[in-house]
């Protein structure tokens, strides 16, 4: 009430009593902790006192307000204030170093604030703190001479030329900013305490990324691939493959904040995402579910009070039909749903397969996805989501010998030798007997509960998805039937999250807890037949292994700030996981064969049944520094778990170790130029203990433990608004890793006669797995107004990765890899609402690999090729 009585008494003359009660007001926020209140009463003395002709009092008090916004954190205020009154910004270093991605705030008038304070909560978004993360000297003469001609272009660019007040004036010459959700909470990306990247939707259909396996192509610290139709990602050198039925990745992957476990690339088609979030280091406190790498979490949008009917029809080369709706309607003032569709269809193949002459490398998809939104009342909403997925894919399947390399020769049981294979003279020819593909049919929902109480909002998230898939291998990965397998995979997962966290703008920022997952992941069977086995009596094998997963895990964090512009943060999660391990292996005996006396069948061992526990205490401590609203530096040690698993194809073999990781980080966040230049980095090292990484074992990809390793390095991210319309962006990192402890690790050589022989090697000093020293991803996007005609936009993205090595042993390596990615929109003047689009990917039309898999036997060292160069055109609508 102190806000609004001086308004009466100054009115009237009696200045002394305004001021009086302006006092009251500010010693009164100041008592309960309402900084946000404290800054707004400064702010209205000062407009008092600047009316009485006090200017000096006037900006004394002004500066008070500035240091009450920026001590609450609330950037958008402390902007809008520095916009207004231009001598104050100018005070203020962040007319030197501006660093935020700003989203325009509404001009709050002060005398509205006035009369209702309220208003102001309304247009200060809570909990805004922190930056990210830089470092200098980056060592890559291409990063630094890229960085040097962004400041001379921006330096030296007309509408930087100005003044910063009248530059930030127009929001069409300043960056844009995001919000995000890192920290569990709605905060200026550019304020979050650790190293973060997102994307919007807008941003990523520019840059012609559609799936979540093209974010590596604009993200520099993350490494793609897809084996068995399942997404494996690998960031900062961490990761391993997720394709193994019972293992989860490294990288886990959200979707609108429900933890997925393991999924098909073709599920994350981004046709109605919303915005996407690379959280890069463990999140072992608030995603701590096996996130001991990094996080990816994709959000999608939310239907509103407005109907919306968009879509896409597109076609390519190959004989590619794309098709994309999304449709969003109100129902009630209180109920909207919307529905998104998308199809692919890949009909003609990159190449053919020799021995039968059919088609390779096809592909197909198709998702449906549904979200209903109920406000039942104004602090309660409901999210019911729903969603199907469909994949028929022969791409990511290991089909050819790698490049240099030669299949066949003996096999492993040393009774059938085959002729030597080759890769085929034709790149992406192969010579298969038993095609490779896989086939996934995955559907689910989930039910989130937000419920506003009096001291904080309280969260429930409910689960559950299944997954049925068909899997075919040629194990020997020649064209004669030695080994083949067919998998039949079981994979479901529920899961259920409680939050309870404060309210938005709270002095003290605290969330706590409570996770739940239970898994069911294995194969039921894998039949497995061929020459091979014949040879021993054997017609066909079938081995069952699944393992039942159930894990539990409290944990909380909070931000508590020390000093006005300096936050620590804590966090603690515990993890127990119950893992069992079973399954059979069963062997069907040849008619005639010289273990046809043991029956038609019999099992090769007693059935194995076997359960363990893992429990492990994770932490995060961070403490993060405002030098100004728009420059913030942070330090943080955080740690990591990645759970114990059984390989499901050996249970009896017993379960891997956990992986912990435990990640030291410094990194600084700033905007420059008026908010037209943003430039973040940081500095990293990772100490794993106990790394799971890939093996193999009968054709299966399996994951074993090495004893130590680590990774270290620098990463750079910058956007730059060169001119109006024409944006610049770069994400570069260098990256040193290496085994430090792997005394007895896999080590496949090249037989004389082809095909692979399998010893053992000392790894330590051998760089990790797909960990290239330097990567490097660039784009610009420019977009101009043709007068009269109407609106085009260009974009184009180029995409470096030094060599690096793809198994433990870095026997086979990729060398370096450029690709480039182009596109250009246009959207006629008098129907905005259409566009088209044509796109270019692979422009240059690179020969390279998007797995590699080593094997003893015939199969050796078998890959799966990349896309070819691709081009086509898309016609979207928007109503």
């Amino acid at each position: 009430m102190r806000l609004c009585q001086p308004r009466s008494p100054a009115s009237k003359g009696r200045h002394g009593d305004a001021m009086g009660l302006y006092e009251q007001a500010i010693r009164s926020a100041r008592e309960h902790g309402f900084m946000h209140n404290a800054g707004v009463a400064h702010e209205v003395a000062a407009r008092s006192y600047a009316a009485r002709g006090l200017e000096s009092i006037a900006h004394a008090c002004l500066r008070n307000a500035r240091h009450c916004y920026r001590r609450w954190g609330v950037l958008g205020k402390l902007r809008q204030l520095e916009r207004l009154n231009p001598g104050l910004a100018e005070e203020s270093t962040a007319s030197v170093l501006s660093a935020t991605i700003n989203a325009p705030i509404e001009q709050l008038d002060v005398g509205t604030v006035v009369n209702a304070p309220q208003a102001v909560s309304s247009e200060i978004e809570p909990g805004k703190h922190h930056r990210e993360s830089m470092f200098a000297g980056l060592r890559h003469c291409a990063l630094t001479l890229w960085l040097i001609v962004t400041c001379v272009i921006a330096t030296s660019s007309p509408a930087v030329a100005q003044t910063q007040s009248a530059s930030i004036k127009s929001e069409d010459n300043r960056l844009a900013e995001i919000v995000v959700t890192a920290q569990k909470r709605s905060q200026n990306i550019q304020d979050t305490p650790l190293s973060v990247t997102a994307f919007t939707g807008s941003t990523l259909r520019a840059a012609g990324v559609t799936v979540v396996s093209d974010l590596g192509e604009i993200d520099s610290t993350l490494q793609f691939s897809a084996i068995g139709g399942i997404a494996t990602v690998f960031m900062r050198g961490l990761g391993n493959p997720v394709a193994t039925l019972g293992n989860e990745a490294s990288v886990p992957m959200y979707i609108d904040d429900v933890y997925y476990s393991r999924l098909s690339p073709s599920f994350f088609d981004l046709v109605n995402v919303d915005n996407v979030e690379i959280l890069k280091g463990p999140q072992g406190t608030l995603f701590g579910r096996n996130a001991s790498a990094g996080v990816i979490s994709i959000y999608t949008r939310d239907p509103g009070n407005t109907p919306v009917i968009e879509g896409m029809v597109g076609y390519g080369n190959y004989a590619t039909t794309t098709a994309q709706l999304y449709a969003s309607v109100p129902i009630t003032d209180k109920l909207a749903a919307d529905i998104s569709l998308s199809e692919y269809n890949q009909a003609s193949g990159w190449g053919r397969n020799v021995y039968n002459g059919a088609q390779t490398y096809l592909n197909y998809y198709f998702n449906a996805r549904s979200k209903i939104i109920w406000r039942p009342t104004d602090s309660t909403t409901v999210k019911f989501i729903g969603y199907y997925a469909e994949q028929n894919s022969l791409q990511g399947e290991l089909t050819t010998p790698y490049a240099g390399t030669v299949g066949g020769g003996v096999d492993n049981s040393g009774a059938i030798t085959a002729l030597p294979e080759p890769p085929q003279p034709r790149f992406y020819d192969i010579n298969l007997d038993h095609m490779p593909g896989v086939t996934t049919e995955t559907y689910g929902g989930s039910i989130r509960v937000d419920q506003e109480l009096g001291f904080g909002v309280f969260s429930s998230i409910s689960a559950a998805r299944k997954t049925h898939e068909s899997y075919m291998v040629d194990g020997d990965l020649t064209p004669y039937p030695l080994a083949n397998y067919d998998l039949r995979p079981v994979d479901q997962q529920y899961s259920q999250e409680l939050q309870l966290k404060s309210k938005p703008g709270a002095p003290i920022s605290w969330i706590g807890g409570f996770f739940y997952l239970n898994t069911l992941g294995g194969y039921n069977p894998i039949h497995i037949q061929g020459n091979t086995f014949i040879a021993g009596g054997i017609n066909s094998i079938d081995q069952i292994g699944e393992q039942r997963l159930n894990s539990f895990a409290p944990y909380g964090q909070v931000t508590y700030p020390i000093l006005p512009d300096t936050n620590l943060t804590a966090g603690l999660r515990y993890n127990k996981d119950h893992l069992r391990g079973f399954g059979s292996t069963t062997i069907y005996t040849y008619p005639g064969g010289p273990l046809s006396g043991l029956g038609p069948s019999f099992l090769a061992a007693p059935p194995p049944d076997q359960t363990r526990d893992f429990e492990k205490l994770t932490y995060k401590i961070s403490l993060d520094h405002h030098f100004s609203p728009d420059v913030m530096a942070y330090a943080l040690v955080s740690t990591g778990f990645k759970s114990g698993t059984y390989n499901v194809d050996s249970i009896s073999s017993g379960p891997l170790s956990p992986e912990t990781v435990t990640t030291y980080e410094f990194g600084l966040k700033t905007e420059l130029l008026g908010h037209r230049l943003r430039l973040d980095g940081a500095v990293f090292r990772n100490d794993v203990k106990d790394p799971q990484v890939q093996s193999s074992q009968m054709g299966i990809e399996t994951v074993i433990n090495a004893g130590s390793a680590r990774s270290q390095g620098v990463e750079v991210e910058s956007t730059a608004l060169l001119t109006r319309g024409l944006t610049a962006r770069l994400s570069a990192t260098y990256l040193q890793s290496e085994f430090l402890d792997f005394s007895d690790a896999p080590y496949f050589y090249q037989r004389p006669a082809g095909g692979n022989g399998l010893d053992s090697m000392n790894a330590r000093g051998n760089v990790l797995p797909r960990a290239p020293r330097e990567s490097m991803d660039a784009g610009l996007n420019y977009g101009v107004d043709v007068a009269g005609v109407g609106k085009l936009a260009f974009d184009t993205n180029v995409v470096y990765s030094s060599k690096f090595y793809w198994d433990s042993d870095n026997v086979i390596s990729e060398g370096p890899l450029t690709i480039i990615n182009a596109s250009a929109t246009f959207t006629p003047r008098r129907v905005e609402a259409l566009s088209i689009r044509l796109w270019a990917r692979n422009l240059t039309n690179k020969k390279y690999y998007s797995i590699e898999f080593e094997e003893q036997g015939p199969a050796g060292f078998a890959a799966s090729a990349a896309a070819p160069r691709t081009v086509g055109g898309e016609f979207r609508f928007k109503f």
